[in-house]
């Protein structure tokens, strides 16, 4: 009897180690961006049209060539938490002087960097804006080491908010984002953000952090979501890092002020297309949206250019003046 307790003593503490220790390891991959870029490298688990839209669609490489000769240096400023945070910051050099207050916060995506926001920079840029590229958690400069799905990004966005407006008073602001980004943004304008911030685009940004990984998890790993992603959740609680339940995009647009413009492609499979309407819907401010048809994760600029861009200009231009 006591042979046989003892047996299912260590079987049970052993298999409760092993869980921790796939908590531990699955947290690495979702969080630790270097990380995960490594093993999606190896076991090429990106999606192949959304990576070779992104590597090699006329859009996207002409904005890279663009953004490349820019050269831009980073910048660094400190938070009201005393953290650095950086960003690159492009002046309109043909703005004239009815412009030089426009400015755009262009936001990147998960794994992503200032680069990959090129195609909208390059469009705002042209239109008169000056651009801001902020520098996600554990992304580019960013010294941290696990990202936050946008949770303490919204706060990285809106210490760029603060810097704008303390440097220029009169600045107009939009915000851009993709992804991550997207989501970002959202949370972004759920706090009390100046009247400078006029109006948002959020492309196929995501629900909630929590809802994001849970469809991750069941669609793309066949994976169960209990009990894994609440142990993964309290492996980054216990971290300091965040609460997946927290970093809600959903529950932000529901208090938000910010007039913003949701995009989500039909054929999204790493971000669902149907988190389009739920966003959109709890969303209290003014809002419109833009279905693409066809496009995968991140290439609704792609697909269509034209429909893109004359949205988003029709929607900017009722708040930027």
């Amino acid at each position: 009897m006591k042979k046989s307790l003892k047996t299912a003593l260590k079987i049970a503490v052993g298999s409760a180690a092993a869980f921790a220790a796939v908590s531990e390891l699955a947290y690495e991959c979702v969080l630790n961006v270097d990380f995960s870029n490594k093993i999606v490298t190896k076991f090429n688990l990106q999606d192949k049209k959304m990576m070779d839209i992104l590597l090699n669609h006329p859009v996207y490489t002409t904005a890279y060539e663009w953004f490349d000769a820019k050269n831009l240096e980073d910048t660094m400023i400190i938070d009201e938490n005393g953290e650095k945070v950086f960003g690159n910051i492009l002046i309109n050099e043909n703005a004239d002087g009815n412009n030089t207050n426009k400015w755009a916060i262009c936001v990147h995506g998960y794994g992503g960097e200032p680069r990959a926001e090129a195609p909208f920079a390059k469009h705002f840029y042209e239109n008169g804006y000056n651009i801001l590229f902020p520098h996600m958690r554990a992304h580019s400069s960013d010294q941290h080491k696990y990202c936050s799905m946008g949770y303490y990004d919204k706060d990285i966005v809106i210490a760029w908010i603060n810097y704008l407006v303390n440097e220029y008073p009169e600045c107009q602001i939009v915000m851009h984002g993709v992804s991550m980004g997207s989501s970002a943004v959202m949370m972004a304008t759920g706090e009390d953000l100046p009247s400078n911030v006029k109006c948002a685009v959020a492309d196929c940004g995501y629900t909630s952090c929590w809802d994001e990984f849970a469809y991750e998890m069941k669609n793309a790993f066949h994976l169960p979501v209990y009990p894994l992603l609440p142990a993964v959740n309290a492996v980054s609680k216990l971290r300091g890092n965040f609460d997946f339940k927290k970093a809600d995009a959903k529950s932000a647009v529901a208090k938000s002020k910010t007039p913003t413009l949701f995009i989500h492609g039909t054929d999204d499979e790493f971000v669902p297309y149907r988190m389009l309407d739920e966003v959109y819907g709890d969303c209290t401010a003014e809002k419109e949206k833009l279905s693409v048809p066809g496009a995968v994760h991140t290439a609704c600029v792609a697909i269509d250019p034209e429909g893109y861009f004359s949205k988003t200009d029709s929607f900017i231009a009722k708040y930027v003046f």
